[in-house]
């Protein structure tokens, strides 16, 4: 890779006090703002009836709280308030405080990267005193897990939390439960950098540099060490007024376990782990429903070894895959898959792709002139500075099908755009790019598009991807009226993309 634009080669440690996970507030309600906090009342249970304010209260940091009632004399299940993190953390700690009437127990749902619900019952005192309810793991009393993931194991980041006043959480004889929250804190996991299952994007020299940043306030010390099989060694840095810098290198391979031993100026140790980490190859993914998920049926990784990143975390490949639109099937855990059992190392991907999307969507003229419904390159601008520490191998595009009438001029002066646009901006990471116009509908059908996108690939602008439109209507759901891809039709697709990433980017230094 020609850019340095996507790498990051240093260790960043924050310096304060103590060795000590950094604190979100994530429910304050300063100044009597509710902070995004909503009300539900569980509607799938019709009958319960609740509210939801911001009062009054010098018992709380800002001087307000956030007062929840739920009554279940109609029916009904629970009543929560709920909150989407704008920004979601690694999660570690859950904190609030609460004066409780009525309840002898609460309910916790947590949401993690994957869309998967974590949900457990904390007991609590009836009391009109503080008290502190804390949540610290996910398998807590009467534990369980739904949606997402569907595997009960937690996926960094946190995405959403909610708190629920339930009918079987009334305390003896009562018929409503009511709590007053204050000062609703998320303690965030000890490291930024490394990722828990974060790909680092491998070099000409098989290895990678992996950024670590380690949210804390003093360290004295650290060591750390690679498992399965390293020893410990010491990890030099460069402290600053309140930072320092240093540089961990790994061979291409993993899932890594990377552990660390924090010492701070009282000479107390801190050990913690980052469980996967990972040095391979990491491609980014753009273009149309092909590119996004909109096959069927969902895939997931079989080997793994393929993680997808959502622009604050990596998880396990499963689709449908984070940020690309579509909520069916995709190619890329099927692609990482070959890629990862072939190569042994772990493959990961940002995929970016929206459905129906036309190639003048994507342009940067029309994002930067806000012209309305073609506001795509937008993704570009906001995800791609976010893959700045992991490195990038290239960018796969795949899209043409909703331009299979448009003229070769216009769509290659739209797709050369784009491409220079976005090597301007991001640095100069190859392109490859499909050949791809529904031909396989008619024949004649596509011809412009298709003859572009060979175009951009004959002046150097970007790399052969394949032609896709060799896939034949055996290959696409409902009965090949669709160009959406069903089971054969998605390993082909894969297949396909392997074929072309080995001939025009492996191959080359590897």
């Amino acid at each position: 890779m020609k850019s340095k634009n996507l790498i990051s080669i240093t260790v960043a440690v924050l310096f304060a006090a103590t060795i000590q996970a950094k604190d979100v507030p994530i429910g304050s309600f300063a100044k009597g703002s509710n902070d995004g906090w909503t009300l539900n009342l569980g509607k799938e249970f019709p009958g319960a009836q609740g509210s939801f304010a911001i009062v009054e209260d010098a018992g709380s940091a800002s001087g307000h709280a956030a007062y929840m009632e739920g009554t279940f004399g109609q029916g009904g299940n629970y009543v929560a308030i709920e909150k989407r993190l704008a920004l979601p953390v690694p999660f570690k700690t859950l904190k609030f405080k609460a004066k409780i009437t009525g309840l002898d127990s609460i309910v916790i749902r947590l949401t993690d990267a994957t869309g998967q619900i974590h949900q457990q019952m904390i007991r609590v005192k009836d009391s009109s005193d503080w008290q502190t309810v804390e949540v610290n793991d996910c398998k807590g009393e009467s534990y369980s897990a739904f949606g997402g993931a569907k595997d009960g194991k937690w996926h960094n980041p946190l995405k959403g939390v909610s708190i629920l006043i339930t009918k079987a959480g009334l305390a003896r004889g009562e018929k409503a439960g009511k709590i007053i929250f204050s000062d609703i804190v998320l303690t965030q996991g000890l490291f930024e950098q490394p990722q828990n299952y974060g790909v680092y994007q491998r070099q000409s020299d098989n290895t990678a540099e992996i950024p670590v940043v380690i949210c804390s306030t003093e360290i004295k010390n650290i060591t750390w060490r690679c498992r399965p099989a390293d020893a410990w060694r010491q990890l030099k840095f460069q402290r600053n007024a309140d930072s320092s810098t240093a540089a961990i290198r790994l061979p291409a391979g993993g899932w890594y376990r990377l552990e660390f031993k924090l010492e701070d100026q009282n000479a107390k140790i801190t050990e913690t782990a980052v469980e996967h980490v990972g040095v391979g190859e990491v491609f980014i993914t753009a273009g149309q429903s092909n590119a996004a998920n909109w096959g069927e049926p969902r895939q997931q990784t079989i080997t793994g070894m393929v993680a997808a990143f959502d622009g604050s975390a990596w998880h396990p490949a499963i689709d449908p895959m984070p940020v690309c639109d579509g909520q069916m099937g995709s190619i890329w855990p099927l692609l990482g898959d070959r890629l990862a059992a072939e190569l042994k190392m772990p493959v990961g991907f940002l995929c970016l792709g929206v459905g129906g999307s036309e190639i003048n969507m994507w342009t940067p003229e029309n994002y930067r002139n806000q012209i309305k419904g073609k506001q795509n390159y937008g993704r570009f601008e906001k995800y791609i500075p976010l893959l700045k520490p992991y490195g990038c191998r290239a960018l796969l595009w795949h899209q043409g099908e909703s331009d299979r009438m448009v003229r070769q001029d216009v769509y290659y002066n739209d797709l050369k755009s784009t491409i220079t646009g976005f090597k301007k901006d991001f640095g100069d990471i190859p392109w490859l790019v499909a050949t791809v116009g529904n031909c396989w509908v008619d024949p004649k059908s596509g011809t412009g598009c298709r003859a572009a996108q060979q175009q951009v690939v004959a002046e150097g602008l970007a790399r052969r991807g394949p032609d896709t439109d060799v896939i034949g209507k055996e290959f696409r759901l409902k009965e090949g009226k669709s160009s959406h891809f069903n089971q054969q039709g998605l390993e082909t697709h894969a297949a396909l993309w392997r074929e072309a990433i080995n001939k025009e980017l492996l191959n080359e230094r590897h």
